[in-house]
């Protein structure tokens, strides 16, 4: 059966679990020119500025900004984790689409993470940055490949980053490497317990409704993934456990059709 994986998703709730690094500025990966923002207010500013830049092809400026907010944005707001991460690296990708020079930059960031990871130097975040830039230069087997390296050379890194491969794993289907580390039951429950905050954080909120639905279906591909992966790995009565616990969190036909289809070992399709 084919199977695809999902985004890199909840990437700020496992930076946070992880203890994120405020990055580290690597002199080989900075020129000397490098630009930097005359007076810092908002790390956000400096990614809309670098969208503009994009947009008016001035693509080397648009380059040299997305440089700095990948190496300085949590130094000054600690909580843009995710989207330094996610939306920042998504706007970087647009841009290596028409300049080629940004994806190159891209790939010296993944092979400094990969270093780091290799020599267990913030291993944990390391991998996670590593893993995020491979989905967005589509190439995942890399996360594969140094997930594999881990579990033959430093078991306690790939159990702490485990659920950051899962995904990569799951589409190149190898479920028996994930059966060495999925944790179904303690992983449901923190799966539940983020859909839970997050409702309840979305409650008398402005869009509450849309916020509601898009914590859903986060909530429901996690969940389904997970029921996937314990039926490929001959845990089917967990599989079906967790099943019935996640309709009792949220129900809906949808729902129940894609945990028909993960005890049956069929992962939903990707929510990105």
């Amino acid at each position: 059966m084919t199977m695809r994986c999902g985004p890199l998703f909840l990437v700020a709730s496992l930076l946070v679990a992880a203890g994120c690094s405020q990055g580290t500025e690597d002199s080989s990966l900075v020129s000397e020119e490098a630009w930097s923002p005359a007076e810092i207010t908002d790390p956000n500013d400096v990614l809309d500025e670098a969208r503009a830049d994009r947009d008016a092809e001035r693509y080397e400026t648009a380059l040299q900004k997305h440089i700095w907010y990948h190496e300085n944005a949590l130094k000054h707001r600690p909580s843009l984790a995710g989207v330094r991460l996610s939306f920042a690296l998504s706007d970087w990708q647009q841009l290596a689409n028409s300049y080629p020079p940004a994806r190159e930059k891209m790939q010296a960031f993944r092979e400094r993470a990969e270093g780091r990871v290799r020599t267990n130097h913030d291993g944990t975040d390391a991998f996670i940055e590593f893993a995020a830039l491979n989905r967005y230069l589509e190439e995942q087997d890399r996360t594969i490949d140094l997930f594999k390296w881990l579990d033959a050379n430093n078991p306690s890194l790939a159990e702490r980053v485990y659920t950051v491969a899962q995904p990569a794993l799951v589409e190149a289907e190898e479920f028996e490497i994930c059966g060495k580390y999925v944790n179904g039951v303690e992983q449901y429950e923190w799966i539940a317990q983020g859909f839970r905050i997050s409702r309840e954080s979305a409650a008398n909120q402005s869009g509450e409704e849309e916020r509601i639905q898009k914590s859903a279906r986060a909530f429901t591909f996690q969940s389904a993934q997970l029921v996937a992966i314990l039926a490929n790995t001959g845990r089917t009565e967990e599989a079906a456990e967790i099943a019935d616990q996640a309709l009792q969190e949220w129900s809906s036909d949808q729902f129940v059709a894609q945990l028909h289809d993960a005890k049956n070992g069929i992962a939903p399709a990707p929510i990105y």
